[in-house]
């Protein structure tokens, strides 16, 4: 029982990191919030929805850093307080690329 229990522990070590190399995560995008509410995002994907920002003020912005490396293969959602959802981003978002949720404002020159 010992044995097994050893070689558990062993095959854990070994397998957990493998794991976490095969799951899409992404890091370095940045959300802006043009909306008239704050908003929080989450990552949908294989059926996971994961939260990835805590609330985003109004005129407010966002980095998504939980994640790291390549692009997102998931749907972002921008939610309100009551879990509405105010928008949506189906496209892929890469490092260094921007979300703005909602209409940014037009500066005139």
């Amino acid at each position: 029982m010992i044995r097994l229990r050893g070689l558990a522990a062993v095959m854990t070590l070994f397998l957990l990191p493998a794991g976490c190399q095969q799951v899409d995560r992404f890091t370095g995008e940045y959300v802006y919030n043009y909306t008239s509410t704050p908003v929080s995002i989450f990552y949908v994907h294989n059926g996971e929805t994961l939260p990835m920002s805590e609330p985003i003020p109004v005129g407010g912005s966002a980095t998504l850093n939980g994640f790291s490396g390549g692009c997102s293969d998931g749907t972002l959602l921008a939610r309100d307080a009551s879990g509405s959802v105010v928008a949506k981003r189906d496209a892929p978002l890469c490092t260094g690329d921007t979300w703005n949720v909602g209409t940014p404002p037009s500066h005139s020159p």
